[in-house]
């Protein structure tokens, strides 16, 4: 349950895209120069030939941290904007993370005061450093649990806001309507007059197909 990113091109300083991923995530990427330069054979798989992988994360291990800046992940989003009636929790040993024989496990569990924690990975800092790409191909492999108030998901983010920040939802699945799941793009803007944009889609799936 790898993470692979894959581009064709050197990234360039001004990259905009950056991950951040909610509860259950094991991932994959991989990235373009160009979408137009990606096919689908007649099976409907893929063509990553041209492709060259520039990021892999297979869980083996996991570099994390609240907050610091020389760690692959934060445990919290990078514009200091943590959301959710659950408050992200600050790694600390078997908790909010696990890894286990390349899988990596997020858990949400009450705390002492019977408020909920939970796990949040985003790979771009406080800093403004860490892993980002303008363009490519993106790939995460996830297994959703089911329940209610259950929320893996599987994002992008802009990095350079310039008063708006873009949201790209490759994934949000809510555990209380386990035969489907959302993606959506997102434009938020970030003045007084908070406003969002964006284009939401549902896709019905059955269970065995969201592992």
């Amino acid at each position: 349950l790898p993470m692979r990113i894959a581009t064709k091109e050197i990234l360039q300083k001004n990259a905009l895209a950056i991950l951040s991923l909610l509860l259950f995530t094991y991932l994959a990427l991989a990235q373009p120069a160009f979408a137009d330069d990606m096919t689908t054979s007649q099976e409907g798989e893929l063509d990553l030939s041209g492709y060259t992988r520039v990021f892999t994360d297979d869980f083996d291990t996991l570099d994390v941290s609240a907050y610091r800046c020389n760690t692959r992940w934060i445990a919290h989003t990078p514009y200091n904007g943590d959301f959710g009636d659950a408050t992200f929790a600050n790694p600390r040993p078997g908790f909010p993370f696990k890894t286990k024989d390349g899988v990596l496990r997020i858990e949400a569990s009450k705390d002492y005061d019977g408020g909920w924690q939970k796990g949040n990975l985003s790979s771009q800092n406080t800093c403004g450093t860490g892993y980002t790409q303008q363009f490519g191909y993106f790939e995460a492999r996830i297994k959703l649990p089911s329940g209610k108030g259950v929320w893996p998901a599987f994002w992008l983010l802009t990095t350079d806001d310039d008063g708006y920040r873009g949201e790209l939802d490759a994934i949000e699945f809510y555990g209380h309507m386990p035969n489907k799941f959302q993606s959506a793009f997102k434009l938020h803007s970030l003045g007084t007059d908070i406003k969002e944009f964006g284009e939401l889609k549902w896709l019905d799936v059955s269970e065995d197909q969201l592992t």
